[in-house]
């Protein structure tokens, strides 16, 4: 109704059924055609008004994306947590945030999610920066994202079987990178294979526990180029 009073708004409504998340964000890149793009859920709280500010003191056009702090909302307690980059890449990694990063529209190129529940923003974030992207901390909070609401994928048993695919779509980018480490990326690939093993089936989780292995074996083998991982950090979260 809002739209049909304002016709001339530069908002474009579609609606259609896409039956994923990722599915649904696909189609909306392929309408966007402004310069910037971020990714926002129907639940949560979305403060453009800080992200301008950064965006319009940004006089760069080499800047391909942005990542920003983002608050947490306990929808029991209502407890509201501050999440803070700190500009650490392993950070970042642990608590990606699709919500949290701000995508110049022309940077993203051919690069699209998965037609999955979860875990294809993870896939996507990972493709993104495999194509080695410029990509600034801004300290600004830009986004409330809301935790423990019923409806929410997260809660659900059928979408975690979509991780092992992701997972597989993941491990093919990654062999066209071969020696291609960097700190983010690998961080989401260890991150993901825990998750699968967490919740996937018995033969996924056998799979994925291997695959875990050989790239733990890997680390020890292979000195990256921003020193050594903290893979005991990584499994006590």
């Amino acid at each position: 109704k809002i739209l049909r009073l304002h016709q001339n708004s530069p908002i474009i409504f579609i609606e259609k059924y896409i039956g994923s998340p990722g599915g649904a964000r696909n189609l909306g890149i392929d309408y966007a055609k402004g310069m910037w793009l971020n990714f926002v859920d129907s639940d949560d709280l979305f403060n453009p008004i800080e992200l301008l500010k950064v965006l319009r003191a940004s006089s760069s056009n080499s800047i391909d994306a942005y990542i920003s702090n983002y608050e947490s909302l306990n929808s029991i307690t209502k407890d509201i947590n501050h999440h803070e980059h700190r500009e650490n890449w392993t950070r970042v990694a642990m608590q990606p945030g699709l919500w949290r990063w701000t995508f110049r529209n022309k940077s993203i190129g051919n690069t699209r999610f998965s037609n999955l529940s979860m875990g294809e923003d993870q896939k996507f974030l990972y493709d993104f920066c495999k194509q080695k992207k410029i990509i600034i901390f801004t300290n600004l909070t830009t986004y409330r994202y809301t935790q423990n609401q019923a409806q929410q994928l997260t809660n659900q048993i059928t979408p975690k079987h979509d991780l092992y695919q992701v997972l597989s779509e993941i491990l093919a980018i990654r062999s066209s990178h071969q020696k291609n480490y960097d700190e983010f990326t690998e961080t989401i690939l260890v991150k993901l294979l825990i998750s699968t093993i967490i919740h996937s089936t018995l033969w996924n989780k056998l799979k994925s526990f291997v695959i875990l292995f050989k790239i733990l074996i890997s680390f020890s083998k292979v000195r990256l180029r921003y020193g050594k991982l903290d893979i005991k950090n990584w499994l006590c979260r």
